[in-house]
């Protein structure tokens, strides 16, 4: 609903963008928190994945995000009833 009330105001880019800014940080707070519970430390690498994997999770992610672009625009330029 957000998404189709900034038509004309902001473009799908910009939402994606902006959805992005308060997402990541409540998703680290999270994984913070999440792991304080269990009495893990964290260490910067924990962000990144296992060194094998990091290739595709970079994949992953750039297939995400074009996926919440393409259905951002889908849903700013088709007419609703």
């Amino acid at each position: 609903l957000f998404v189709k009330f900034m038509q004309g105001k902001a473009n799908s880019f910009t939402v994606a963008f902006y959805r992005a800014l308060v997402e990541i940080p409540i998703a680290i707070l999270l994984i913070y928190a999440e792991n304080r519970e269990n009495g893990r430390c964290m260490k910067a690498s924990d962000f990144c994945g296992p060194s094998s994997a990091r290739g595709w999770l970079m994949v992953r992610g750039g297939m995400g995000g074009a996926a919440v672009l393409c259905f951002f625009y889908a849903i700013q330029n088709m007419s609703l009833p």
